[in-house]
């Protein structure tokens, strides 16, 4: 019970004037109230633990970064969300290497929602190298990133690669798609054709059946017509 909690935390905080005892109960209060998705109250008690004597000198100092960060993420305060994952990733221990990849993640995420995508994909790049946890979708971020930019061809080839690196991944059958609207736009249309008609093979159920089954026959029109 989260809300008990914050009244436990709370009287432990008014009764005690210890500073480690203290800035402890305002973190946990900050926990708290994220718990309950009070993001406001969360964010002014993270802050309050920052600002504390006695916080410094504890364990979970930096996770305070993190809260911070994922407050203002929550809220869609992306500049704030940004300044405070940027501050956990350079505190951080390397045994956090979780939260670490985590934070690389929603900078990449932040930044893409942002449109800002040269960043965006240097922080989904970053997330790829650590290879922690949800590398294939640290991969296609990054190829979507640099389709953006008009780097078809790069993203073919972060594309490939995701597919190559886990073949089992929930991406793949974007991956196979976009794959598809890529080498299109590459006026690659041979190529174009063998990743649709793979998607089509390997996920019949796929959302973009649809629009590959279009693509395929405009494909086949274009290439008769050429024949003509």
């Amino acid at each position: 019970d989260y809300t008990k909690a914050i009244e436990l935390f709370k009287l432990s905080r008014e009764n005690n004037f210890e500073p480690g005892i203290y800035a402890s109960s305002l973190y946990w209060i900050a926990e708290a109230y994220y718990q309950l998705s009070d993001y406001d109250n969360a964010n002014d008690a993270f802050s309050e633990f920052l600002s504390s004597s006695g916080s410094i000198s504890l364990p979970y100092y930096t996770k305070a970064y993190y809260g911070m960060a994922y407050t203002n993420y929550k809220q869609k305060k992306y500049k704030g969300a940004i300044f405070w994952f940027r501050e956990y990733v350079d505190n951080a221990k390397a045994k956090n290497i979780g939260l670490i990849n985590d934070a690389l993640l929603r900078l990449g995420d932040a930044y893409f929602i942002q449109k800002d995508y040269r960043n965006a994909i240097e922080y989904y790049d970053k997330a790829k190298v650590i290879q922690a946890s949800n590398v294939d979708y640290a991969i296609m971020q990054s190829a979507l990133a640099s389709g953006v930019l008009g780097n078809y061809q790069e993203k073919t080839i972060k594309l490939k690669e995701l597919i190559a690196l886990k073949s089992n991944s929930i991406y793949k059958d974007d991956a196979l798609f976009e794959l598809g609207k890529s080498f299109l736009i590459l006026n690659k249309e041979s190529d174009a054709l063998a990743y649709y008609n793979k998607l089509i093979i390997e996920y019949p159920n796929s959302t973009f059946l649809p629009e590959a089954y279009l693509k395929v026959g405009l494909i086949n029109f274009n290439m008769n017509q050429d024949d003509l």
